[in-house]
């Protein structure tokens, strides 16, 4: 009987995965803080802890290209994937397709 829930537990997470269409698969276990000086270990368990979630906190990641801050949402998506139902996650491709960058056309003469 524990093999049957075990087995429809990782079917169901697998199933949010794919659902969420992640860009890449990053965790927050692979995220690493010592790279990222404005984020202590402290703070990224509080996040990972998602009581922001709880409270109906919003979270607005930012900084310069290149700090992690793809690998931090892909990261607390995939633990929100653990936990989250379908009807309260938002779909992270959509979201991802409003928050990625985008490159502006270079105008002939000014690039």
């Amino acid at each position: 009987m524990a093999h049957e829930v075990n087995t429809r537990e990782k079917r169901r997470l697998e199933k949010q995965l794919k659902w969420a269409a992640f860009p890449e698969y990053k965790t927050l276990e692979t995220f690493d803080v010592r790279e990222q000086r404005s984020l202590s270990q402290k703070q990224l368990n509080q996040l990972q802890e998602l009581h922001w979630l709880e409270q109906a906190y919003n979270l607005l990641l930012l900084g310069p290209p290149g700090v992690g801050k793809s690998h931090l949402a892909t990261g607390l998506g995939i633990e929100l994937s653990g936990v989250a139902t379908k009807s309260i996650s938002p779909a992270w491709k959509n979201l991802w397709d409003c928050l990625k960058p985008r490159r502006l056309p270079v105008l002939p003469g000014l690039g």
